[in-house]
C-alpha cells in the first residue's frame, strides 16, 4: 500500500491536493461519488472473476485424524491458539524449541480434553534444515492428516537497523521464521490439503502494511508473509472451485503476554485500546480460521490504525512509527531535542482539530435542516 496519491512522487501528490482544494464544492462532491461508484464497481468485477467456493465455503469440523500444526506453540499467541483448538476436538502437533514449556502445556491440554492426541516436537526453526527435520518427524506419526497449519513462530526486533550488532543473528532469525519456514511448510502441505476442508493461517502483523523505522526488518519480513498469503489464496481458488482449502491472513497489533512484549519497552505496548492480550487475539484467530475467513485483524483500534496509517503521507507515518517503537526515555529525549518543532506541530494539529469541529457542526446543521 502507498501513502501517496501518486506513486513515488510527493510533489505530484501536493499538486493533486491543491487542484482538488481549488475545485468548487459541487465538483468535489461529484468526484467523491464517482470514486465510490468506481470502487464498488471494481469490487463487483473482482468478485465476478473469483471462485464460487467463497459462496459455499464449509466450516471446518474435526475428526479423529484431524491435526492442527502450530509453530511457536510454547507461549504467547501460539499457546492460546492451542487452548482454543482443543475445545473443537482438534488433535495437535505443537512445535517450539522449549521442551519444558511444551511439555507443561501438553500436560495441561490433555487434562482439559482427554479425547485428543497431542504430539510435541522440539525444533529450533531458525536452523537451516529445520523444515526438513520437522516434516520428517511429522511423517513418522501414524494416521495424521494436517487440516490446519498455523505459522505462528516469529521473532521481533525494534532497534534501528544499524544499532544491531553485526554478530547478532536476529535478522537471520526473522528471515527464517517469517519467510523461509512458512513458505516451505505451505509448499509441502498444500497439495495434500486440497482434497478436504483445510486451513492455512499465517500470523503476520499490522506493521506489515506500513513503512516502519525502528522495525525495518520486522515490518519487511512480515510484509512478505502478508503478500504471500493474499496472493497464494487467490491462486488456490483459481485452481479448482471444488477445493475447500483457504488461507487466513492474521494481522494483529501489539499483543501482551507474548515473548515480544516481555522483552520490549516500546511505547506502543503501553497504549490503551490498541493492545490486546494473547488470549483475546487467539480467540478471534481460531473463530476466523474455522469459518474460513480470509482476513483477521483483532481489535477495532488496530483495524482503524491500518486504515489511517496507509492513507497518511510517508513522512508522517515514519514519525509516528519512530516514536511508537521507542521507549519512553527515548521519546522524551527525541521530543526535547525538537521541542520548537513540537510546538509548531501541536499548533497545527490543534488548528486541524478546530477546523474538523467546525466542518462537523456545519455538516450536521445542513443535514438537520434538510431532513427535519
Amino acid at each position: 500500500m502507498t501513502s501517496y496519491l501518486w506513486p513515488s512522487s510527493p510533489l505530484a501528490t501536493i499538486t493533486i491536493l491543491v487542484f482538488l482544494h481549488c475545485l468548487p464544492i459541487g465538483y468535489l462532491g461529484f468526484l467523491c461519488k464517482f470514486y465510490i461508484i468506481t470502487y464498488l464497481l471494481f469490487m463487483f468485477i473482482g468478485y465476478l472473476f473469483s471462485s464460487r467456493r467463497q459462496l459455499r465455503r464449509l466450516p471446518l469440523v474435526a475428526n479423529r485424524s484431524s491435526y492442527a500444526l502450530v509453530t511457536g506453540a510454547s507461549s504467547g499467541i501460539g499457546a492460546q491458539i492451542c487452548r482454543h483448538l482443543i475445545r473443537y476436538d482438534f488433535n495437535l502437533i505443537m512445535v517450539a524449541r522449549s521442551q519444558t514449556k511444551l511439555n507443561i502445556l501438553a500436560t495441561e491440554l490433555r487434562q482439559i480434553n482427554h479425547k485428543i492426541n497431542i504430539h510435541v516436537i522440539i525444533q529450533d526453526l531458525t536452523e537451516s534444515n529445520a523444515v526438513e527435520n520437522l516434516i520428517n518427524k511429522i511423517d513418522a506419526f501414524k494416521d495424521v492428516n494436517i487440516d490446519i497449519i498455523i505459522n505462528n513462530a516469529g521473532r521481533g526486533c525494534t532497534k534501528p537497523f544499524l544499532q544491531t550488532e553485526a554478530n547478532d543473528n536476529v535478522y537471520e532469525q526473522m528471515i527464517a521464521l517469517h519467510v523461509r519456514v512458512p513458505t516451505l511448510l505451505i509448499r509441502h502441505y498444500i497439495p495434500k490439503m486440497l482434497d478436504r476442508p483445510s486451513r492455512i493461517v499465517n500470523i503476520s502483523s499490522e506493521i506489515s502494511y506500513m513503512s516502519s523505522p525502528r522495525a525495518a526488518m520486522y515490518a519487511s519480513t512480515k510484509a512478505f508473509l502478508t503478500q504471500l498469503t493474499t496472493s497464494l489464496d487467490y491462486e488456490i481458488e483459481q485452481l479448482n472451485d471444488n477445493n475447500n482449502l483457504s488461507l487466513l491472513l492474521v494481522t494483529p497489533g501489539p499483543t501482551l503476554n507474548t515473548e515480544f512484549d516481555r522483552h520490549n519497552e516500546s511505547v506502543v505496548f503501553r497504549l490503551p485500546f490498541v493492545t490486546l492480550t494473547a488470549e483475546q487475539v487467539a480467540k478471534q484467530i481460531v473463530a476466523a480460521c474455522l469459518r474460513g475467513d480470509r482476513l483477521c485483524t483483532p481489535g477495532w483500534a488496530n483495524q482503524l490504525t491500518i486504515w489511517l496509517m496507509t492513507k497518511v503521507p510517508y513522512s508522517f507515518a515514519h514519525v509516528v512509527c519512530w516514536l511508537l517503537w521507542a521507549s519512553w526515555s527515548e521519546v522524551k529525549q527525541w521530543l526535547h531535542e525538537r521541542r520548537h518543532l513540537v510546538i509548531v506541530g501541536f499548533n497545527l494539529v490543534f488548528f486541524l482539530f478546530i477546523l474538523a469541529c467546525f466542518l462537523l457542526v456545519k455538516i450536521t446543521r445542513q443535514l438537520y435542516y434538510r431532513f427535519f
